[in-house]
């Protein structure tokens, strides 16, 4: 674990009544491998590697001889979860979203069992700057899109007024100080886009959007590419299909210090993805006019995401919507 995860897990138990690893540790031994394990030999119990800044997060792992047999992933959080997003999630998908297991609370804090995730976050790929076969970069864009498009449930009416939502979501950028106008052009551009085709954006399906499908909460198989989990569900909600779909710039591109650099293969991944979410379209009766929708979609997606981070200060906010709304068609037909 390096010196920045340690960091994150001293100030948990700072923040919380729990006092330490060892702590936690023992309350699992003590009060959950008889219902973890049939066995309660042999079991090791050890930190996972990436901690979050609001829970302590250990492994429970059964060894047979020098394998491991059996793993589960043991939470203790500060702040309680709302299951009903990953319940709904491993209901649609199965095992590729572990079901989260409420334990009860120790000390005042929450504690939730689920599954070993299989694969490695994404997130590893990102950091190691890994250049990786086209191919598993498309196996990984097809998986994610098909989970982003299955889940889903017949449109709902949006009952925002699109005059009034607009102009309170311009209202909350009026409020930050772009240092570059063209930005501040484009989410002016964006927003005017979203009122004039708030109609279309009726005409789309609810899906099941986690609010955080970040590259940290995927994992993948480090060969194929494939998809093997995916994490944090928590506030999980039925949504219009799209709203989230800002996540999957993390496939097309990624951050650096200097602002956003796409992937050189963007053009082919960005249209595998939008053949996979077509695909499940097309078998749910959709029209091929319906999937114009999907962008103003994800705009309004981008929009109302970074809207309420606006008190970022570290300029990423900044060139996460140039990043991301440069890429929209009306910018493009601006060049």
């Amino acid at each position: 674990m390096d010196h920045n995860q340690e960091t994150i897990m001293a100030n948990f138990f700072k923040e919380c009544s729990l006092s330490s690893p060892t702590e936690c540790h023992q309350f699992v031994r003590d009060r959950l491998l008889h219902q973890l394990f049939s066995l309660k030999d042999d079991i090791e119990i050890s930190p996972l590697l990436h901690q979050e800044s609001m829970s302590y997060t250990c492994i429970a792992k059964r060894k047979a001889g020098d394998q491991i047999s059996h793993s589960v992933v043991v939470q203790f959080r500060c702040i309680e979860l709302d299951l009903y997003g990953n319940h709904e999630g491993s209901r649609l998908h199965g095992t590729v979203v572990p079901l989260v297991t409420f334990r009860g609370s120790h000390h005042g804090v929450y504690v939730y069992t689920s599954p070993f995730a299989a694969g490695k976050p994404y997130v590893e790929t990102l950091i190691r700057g890994d250049s990786l076969p086209l191919e598993n970069m498309l196996t990984t864009v097809k998986g994610l899109a098909r989970i982003m498009a299955q889940s889903t449930n017949p449109a709902i009416a949006d009952t925002h007024p699109p005059d009034s939502y607009v102009t309170q979501l311009a209202s909350k950028f009026d409020k930050f100080d772009f240092k570059s106008p063209t930005t501040r052009q484009r989410v002016l551009r964006s927003l005017s886009n979203i009122r004039d085709n708030w109609n279309l954006l009726a005409k789309l399906p609810q899906a099941l959007s986690p609010p955080d499908l970040t590259p940290f909460n995927y994992h993948v198989e480090p060969i194929s590419g494939d998809i093997t989990a995916v994490l944090d569900w928590n506030g999980a909600t039925y949504q219009p299909l799209g709203r989230n779909f800002h996540f999957a710039e993390n496939l097309f591109g990624f951050m650096t210090k200097q602002g956003w650099q796409d992937h050189p293969e963007r053009t082919e991944l960005e249209a595998r993805f939008k053949d996979e979410v077509w695909d499940v379209l097309r078998s749910q009766g959709y029209a091929k006019e319906d999937l114009r929708a999907l962008e103003y979609s994800k705009v309004l997606g981008i929009l109302e995401y970074y809207a309420a981070r606006v008190e970022w200060r570290n300029g990423y906010l900044e060139m996460f919507l140039e990043g991301y709304l440069r890429h929209c068609s009306w910018e493009v037909d601006l060049v």
